[in-house]
């Protein structure tokens, strides 16, 4: 295995800011690309692979419970009649005795 020339290395990351000023244009096509090449691979990972699985349902919060709407119904209706019954009583005029 070859030597890797570590001052090479460290020249070029230094020289990378200057270059890539130098040719801004180019520079931010690259990132632009890459971060859409990363959102593809992101959208591809969790978009398609959820739809491979299977999903089981289960009972929900809004199942329609018909035993709890009626006795709420009946709840309504007794209000009702006790509102009525009560438009119907001639209370007296507490400021007006007469």
């Amino acid at each position: 295995m070859k030597n890797i020339p570590w001052k090479t290395v460290q020249r070029a990351l230094t020289n990378l800011p200057g270059e890539a000023a130098e040719h801004a244009f180019f520079s931010m096509l690259f990132l632009i690309a890459s971060a859409g090449i990363f959102s593809l691979f992101l959208f591809y990972a969790y978009g398609f692979s959820s739809q491979t699985k299977e999903v089981r349902q289960e009972a929900s919060l809004y199942d329609f419970k018909e035993e709890l709407f009626l006795d709420v119904l009946d709840i309504l209706e007794k209000r009702e009649r006790n509102l009525e019954d009560a438009k119907e009583e001639i209370s007296s005029d507490v400021f007006n005795p007469g």
